[in-house]
């Protein structure tokens, strides 16, 4: 099996460890374990394949499935905070509201939808602009500029647009931001993560890969306020 390869594969069982002890008091050296690395090279070739630590990616994880939990299940929140490995139903609460956007109860009171992007004080904003391939005809996609690889509390740009095209972040401050795409394809969701580079930037949407990070951002209203045949809708930071 070529090094690369071999390489995945102990990544993806580290993964799966996540998923079937998530209630489990898990360590990077669970999962270093998992993978059959020391932990340091584990670590690093992780980092390297997933744009996080393993640490971060696990934690992730957690609320990603908090985050369906609460909209599948009419279960308490302790009772989810317990199911996704947090002792502390604080702490789960105030690590969710960080990462999601918005507190769990409010969350499953809004259904899953989120308050949209950061309203940002007067500074230097410019438009950034993509173009859209692999979405199906009907799809609607999420696009978000967010500070890090991982799609998590609020955007400070967001758009929304059907299907393939372009698409464009109106008023992203200047700095430096990773364009994020999301959306629910036929074969399952699809995403794509990205620095701002060039202008247009390519967002390239393909399945998501067990080794991609979760997406843990609540959401806007993903409806397009006009008929799909307009070009692109975009929604103001």
């Amino acid at each position: 099996m070529p090094e690369s390869t071999a390489a995945s594969a102990a990544l993806e069982r580290a993964v799966r460890t996540i998923h079937d002890r998530l209630a489990e008091p898990l360590t990077v050296d669970d999962l270093a374990r998992a993978a059959a690395f020391s932990k340091f090279h584990f670590s690093r070739v992780f980092l390297d394949a997933t744009g996080l630590s393993p640490g971060r990616f696990l934690a992730a994880v957690r609320l990603q499935e908090a985050k369906r939990l609460l909209l599948a299940t009419d279960e308490s929140v302790i009772d989810i905070c317990s199911r996704v490995g947090y002792a502390s139903a604080g702490t789960f609460s105030s690590r969710f509201g960080q990462c999601v956007g918005l507190p769990p109860r409010t969350y499953r009171l809004r259904g899953g939808v989120g308050p949209g992007p950061v309203q940002r004080g007067p500074a230097r904003a410019v438009p950034v602009r993509g173009r859209i391939t692999g979405a199906g005809a009907g799809d609607l996609v999420f696009v978000g500029a967010f500070p890090g690889p991982m799609a998590q509390g609020r955007p400070v740009a967001v758009a929304v647009r059907a299907g393939d095209g372009p698409v464009t972040l109106h008023e992203v401050p200047t700095g430096r931001w990773h364009v994020v795409a999301h959306a629910a394809g036929p074969d399952g969701p699809l995403t794509f993560r990205g620095p701002v580079g060039d202008d247009p930037v390519a967002i390239a949407l393909a399945p998501r890969a067990l080794l991609d990070p979760p997406l843990l951002t609540a959401l806007p209203e993903l409806s397009l306020p006009e008929p799909i045949g307009r070009p692109e809708i975009a929604l103001a930071a």
